[in-house]
C-alpha cells in the first residue's frame, strides 16, 4: 500500500530528528506550512516547497507518473 505524502513527509522530518519549526526555518516557511504539509488532508502541495522540505531533511524526491487504476 502506497503511503500518503503527508505521511511520507512526516516520516522524513521525524528520521532526520528535526521538529516543525526547525524544519520551517531550514525551508525558510513557517511550522504551520509544514503541519499543513504533513496533514493527511491536505491534498495541495508545491513541488518546489515538497522538494526544499525533502532536501531538508537529507532525502531525495522521485516524481512518478502512473496510469490511475480507475481510468
Amino acid at each position: 500500500m502506497k503511503r500518503h505524502r503527508g505521511e511520507q513527509l512526516l516520516g522524513l522530518r521525524q528520521e532526520a530528528r528535526l521538529t516543525q519549526i526547525e524544519l520551517a526555518k531550514k525551508v525558510g516557511t513557517t511550522g504551520s506550512a509544514i503541519s499543513r504539509y504533513e496533514n493527511f488532508a491536505c491534498n495541495r502541495y508545491e513541488l518546489n516547497t515538497i522538494h526544499k522540505i525533502v532536501k531538508a531533511c537529507g532525502g531525495k524526491m522521485r516524481l512518478v507518473f502512473e496510469k490511475s487504476q480507475d481510468a
